[in-house]
């Protein structure tokens, strides 16, 4: 072995290189039969890579879409049972968006406990398979969720234009991350938009301050 390579975003540390020059001595120093007396460790960041280069990568991981696990009815009835409140808070917010005729409620009601369960699915198996991608995700997901937190749901407008506005800021974002595909932002979108509903801070005019 005659390098080991330390990839990072960004190589403006002089801390770093002389972190980098200690750990070749160190190995060095070692004696160790497989490593080559011109060991070296060395640092790269994108500078590093042609701009052709970073193109092909980003083409190729763009091409990586979350693994599709469907929630299944007795996932989904197991869920509804424990998550009662959550539930209630979404019936609640929803009935603003479709009415209260029950049925149409309930149907929509059982759309978004699906979209959350696919999302949560999705990113559990992405978790244990593509970890760096998760955190990018996540991290995404997180940021968006602090920002309407602070922020708060608008004072007027529609529940229809509330959640296009939401949806569509969230997929932009999403769709930014080179890993995923439109149909992943689009999954991930509409699962987190159903937690939001469920968890606040989501919701729609007019509002019940009282509670």
């Amino acid at each position: 072995m005659s390098r080991w390579v330390l990839v990072v975003p960004l190589h403006d540390s002089s801390e770093l290189n002389a972190h980098a020059t200690a750990k070749t001595g160190e190995v060095k120093a070692l004696g160790l039969p497989y490593v080559a007396a011109n060991f070296e460790v060395m640092i790269q960041d994108l500078e590093s890579f042609d701009s052709t280069s970073r193109a092909l990568r980003a083409l190729i991981r763009r091409s990586i879409s979350l693994p599709a696990q469907p929630a299944s009815s007795e996932q989904i009835e197991q869920w509804s049972e424990a998550s009662e409140s959550l539930v209630t808070t979404l019936k609640t917010k929803l009935a603003k968006r479709v009415g209260v005729d029950e049925e149409k409620l309930s149907e929509s009601v059982g759309e978004a406990i699906r979209w959350f369960l696919d999302r949560e699915n999705a990113l559990e198996s992405l978790r244990g398979t593509l970890p760096e991608l998760h955190e990018e995700l996540m991290g995404v997901i997180s940021r968006h969720g602090q920002r309407l937190s602070l922020y708060g749901p608008p004072a007027d407008g529609a529940a229809d234009k509330v959640l296009r506005a939401e949806l569509e800021t969230l997929m932009k974002a999403l769709k930014e991350i080179p890993n995923v595909t439109d149909a992943s932002a689009h999954q991930l979108a509409f699962g987190t938009l159903a937690d939001w509903l469920m968890r606040c801070p989501l919701d729609f005019p007019p509002y019940n301050h009282a509670s």
